[in-house]
């Protein structure tokens, strides 16, 4: 897909509006993770450079011109783009089947049915996690990977909390990153771990949230970090092409920022095997989970916190 599209597809819901570069780039870092941010270049699609004339897209000056100009440099009008104007292409090309696909209707059946009985029990979570600052959350996200929650990874939080109040913002955070020689000697001094590839996916993912988040206040920042979490789609983790970063690690960080989703780790796969009475993929056990809840009438999300909250954390 090119970047043309992109845009038209991201930014296709805001016509009419006004928006800044970096609030459509933030828009199109939302809807196709792995984007190269520096290739999104609004200018290129809102007709001829008033400075140079120079056109740089098949769409400028024509009826399919994504922007119009507005009185400031860095600011453009989306024009009516009629859905017609991109074609269905224009959804991320995700690769490998869907992950729907590969689940079975005796299966599902069999989940609907424990997440029936279930229902009563299911609450939303009060943990402190899911309403930590931005940059907490990024950090907690990457610390749990296949460590120990509550022993590991809540002390680390609590105590960069403590250390660190002003860093609040993924933009803070690559901050402070960067004033170490390498994200390692930060991850080790900051977080009281030593392990390279953690710090390196640490590293990426702050980077790439950091586009997506874009610039602005708090909110704004965190708002935008919302409308990722609820727009991605959980094959999009492929198209980051973070080594040690894979589905549950990137639905968990989708959790964090408020999606109303499951993140498919053993806790997770543990429970829905034990209804459906075999072992499940990670991908197996979020497609069922998402069919179910949604024919149970359940938040994905709270069953997803009552599960792992009552398994790895024996409440």
């Amino acid at each position: 897909m090119t970047n043309c599209d992109k845009i038209k597809s991201a930014v296709r819901p805001h016509a009419g509006k006004e928006l800044s570069s970096s609030t459509i780039v933030s828009l199109v870092l939302a809807a196709y993770p792995g984007t190269n941010p520096t290739s999104i270049i609004p200018s290129d699609h809102a007709g001829p450079n008033p400075c140079s004339g120079r056109r740089n897209c098949s769409c400028c000056g024509t009826d399919k011109q994504i922007f119009s100009r507005s009185g400031s440099r860095s600011q453009y009008v989306v024009r009516n783009i009629g859905a017609t104007d991109a074609a269905t292409s224009d959804q991320p090309n995700l690769r490998g089947p869907s992950i729907t696909q590969t689940i079975s209707s005796a299966d599902r059946r069999s989940l609907v049915d424990a997440l029936l009985q279930l229902k009563p029990s299911i609450r939303p979570s009060t943990r402190p996690e899911w309403g930590r600052d931005a940059a907490l959350r990024v950090i907690d996200c990457v610390l749990s990977l296949h460590n120990k929650y509550v022993p590991f990874v809540v002390p680390r939080l609590d105590s960069f909390e403590r250390q660190h109040p002003k860093v609040r913002t993924v933009a803070d955070l690559k901050r402070l990153i960067a004033s170490f020689q390498t994200p390692s000697e930060f991850v080790s001094q900051c977080l009281d771990y030593n392990y390279d590839g953690r710090a390196a996916v640490l590293d990426r993912v702050v980077s790439w949230l950091t586009a997506i988040a874009g610039d602005g206040n708090y909110e704004e920042q965190i708002l935008r970090l919302k409308q990722w979490a609820e727009n991605a789609k959980p094959e999009d983790h492929v198209d980051l092409g973070i080594k040690g970063f894979a589905l549950g690690g990137f639905q968990y960080l989708r959790m964090l920022f408020g999606a109303n989703t499951t993140k498919p780790d053993i806790h997770i796969q543990q429970f829905v095997a034990s209804r459906v009475g075999h072992r499940v993929s990670d991908k197996q056990a979020l497609a069922l989970l998402e069919a179910a809840a949604s024919e149970a009438e359940v938040s994905l999300r709270d069953t997803d916190t009552t599960v792992w909250e009552d398994s790895a954390r024996g409440t």
